[in-house]
């Protein structure tokens, strides 16, 4: 199960009750004080890029408007699609129909996402794939619960144009896609797919942020369908690094973001290993 965090009763701290577990108080001066007026707070194109709130570096796969109402359209960051063209011809020619299964992710996706399963409206599963019932935890367990498997708004790499999760749509055949490691393991239906992957990903410019777990750090569960293009990537994640965590808790706020004092009562915990600790190309 994800942490827990125990803190002092202040006055004012809100208690909150989970149903079979201790009350966990939240510091609600503290909080708020990390958090920006989200009325005032001014947001740069580094932070509307880093956010995924911009679609200007974005470029359509098939070629064509990135604003056509196409359900098959994927957005790329324009300094990837070359790349991610010759990958993909290269795996044709290897046998192999590559394609996106999700490309650019918009923040306001993210957020959708993400307060849905904060509320128990899509299901939320822990690394052994056991249904977690979200009712019996605390709002810390809650966030990091998700942040398992889905990035918290404004640290999703895909918000970048940069990482796409990738299928073979000939290998799927009439199956249901899941995104689960069985589908990517060597006798999974895309095992022959991701192996050749791996041993021509570099050529073409692209890595695994997700490639396995980090044990030590618990963060972000291997996600073998995740690449990124590494030059174009890692000058998001330079700025990531450096990103000033009050606007980020601002921009949640500003959107309605569900569990917001569990946030930022463990936002440098959560940006260190769900979006700092990644494997290396």
């Amino acid at each position: 199960m994800s942490p827990t965090s125990d803190k002092a009763a202040k006055t004012d701290r809100m208690q909150i009750d989970a149903k079979t577990k201790k009350q966990e108080v939240i510091d609600t001066d503290h909080v708020d004080s990390m958090v920006m007026d989200s009325s005032h707070v001014s947001l740069n194109s580094l932070h509307q890029f880093l956010f995924g709130l911009s679609e200007a570096h974005l470029a359509n796969v098939q070629g064509g408007s990135v604003t056509q109402e196409n359900p098959n359209t994927q957005l790329l960051n324009q300094n990837v699609i070359a790349d991610y063209l010759a990958l993909q011809k290269a795996a044709k020619s290897a046998g192999f129909n590559l394609r996106i299964a999700s490309g650019f992710r918009s923040f306001e996706r993210q957020v959708a996402i993400w307060n849905k399963k904060y509320q128990g409206l899509l299901p939320v599963f822990d690394k052994a794939g056991q249904l977690i019932d979200m009712n019996q935890c605390t709002e810390d367990e809650k966030v990091f619960a998700i942040l398992t498997f889905s990035a918290l708004p404004g640290l999703s790499r895909h918000h970048w144009g940069t990482d796409f999760d990738y299928y073979d749509p000939q290998l799927l055949g009439d199956r249901k896609l899941q995104l689960i490691e069985e589908e990517y393991e060597p006798s999974g239906i895309f095992g022959t797919l991701n192996q050749w992957l791996d041993d021509n990903l570099a050529e073409f410019g692209f890595f695994k942020p997700y490639r396995h777990y980090n044990q030590e750090v618990k963060g972000i569960s291997a996600e073998p369908w995740h690449l990124s293009h590494i030059k174009t990537s890692q000058i998001l994640f330079n700025e990531l690094s450096k990103l000033d965590k009050g606007v980020l808790l601002a921009v949640l706020q500003q959107h309605n973001v569900s569990g917001l004092e569990a946030i930022a009562a463990n936002v440098d915990e959560i940006i260190h290993r769900f979006a700092l600790t990644i494997c290396k190309p």
